[in-house]
């Protein structure tokens, strides 16, 4: 369960979290890592599990060396934000192992069908009532950020291009096509998810209708965040 819920912190709520002078600090990057580190220190993994961790550990040793390399020749021209991105790239990785431990194929197309149709909800209310009425700084992006201006998500026509709960509307865009992979798979682990499945094939296609036609749904989110 706790397995679960901090996979919908990732997933879900991916920008969740403050500014630290100018690093902004995710729960979901402090979470993962730490509950990564963990099951790295002590694995529990199925038997048929341990020779993918040892080759992954392989790989992952050889990505930190590198990174402690490039470390070494550039410490004198890091600044705090350089050094926040060199522990999340030497750290991330770390998440694997604790996906190692996944036992329950179901729950985790539970957690990942149930975290698209909430990002997809939420892109569809930020088409219909602007991007800056429906924000929740803090938990749906970074607290102390302007949304706006600090995220990529204006288009060269001037319009707002909704990015969910994610940085820009690409990666919004990324996470629910990959969700929808899921969608089409999930009926054939196990029927019970066929209606999970469906509400996501909806809530996917909903969401892609909105893009065709944001020349207005967008225009309208951009004229009221600068009001």
């Amino acid at each position: 369960m706790l397995t679960a819920l901090i996979w919908i912190v990732a997933l879900v709520f991916p920008k969740a979290g403050l500014n630290v002078g100018d690093v902004p600090l995710t729960v979901a990057s402090v979470v993962v890592m730490v509950y990564g580190a963990f099951h790295f220190v002590y694995p529990g993994y199925p038997p048929r599990r341990r020779d993918e961790s040892r080759r992954f550990t392989r790989v992952h040793l050889g990505l930190g060396w590198i990174l402690i390399l490039s470390l070494v020749a550039n410490l004198g021209s890091l600044d705090t934000v350089d050094l926040t991105t060199w522990l999340l790239l030497v750290g991330s990785p770390l998440a694997f192992h604790a996906g190692l431990r996944t036992k329950n194929t179901k729950r985790v197309l539970v957690v990942v069908l149930g975290s698209t149709a909430v990002v997809g909800f939420y892109g569809l209310a930020q088409n219909l009532f602007g991007v800056s009425e429906t924000a929740v700084p803090g938990l749906t992006h970074i607290y102390g950020e302007d949304l706006i201006r600090n995220n990529p998500i204006r288009t060269a026509s001037g319009t707002l291009k909704s990015p969910s709960f994610y940085h820009n509307g690409n990666l919004a865009a990324a996470f629910l096509l990959s969700g929808l992979g899921f969608a089409l798979f999930a009926s054939r682990v196990d029927r019970r998810l066929r209606g999970l499945a469906v509400l996501a094939r909806i809530v996917i296609m909903a969401d892609r209708s909105f893009i065709g036609n944001r020349s207005w749904t967008r225009r309208r989110g951009h004229d009221r965040s600068r009001r």
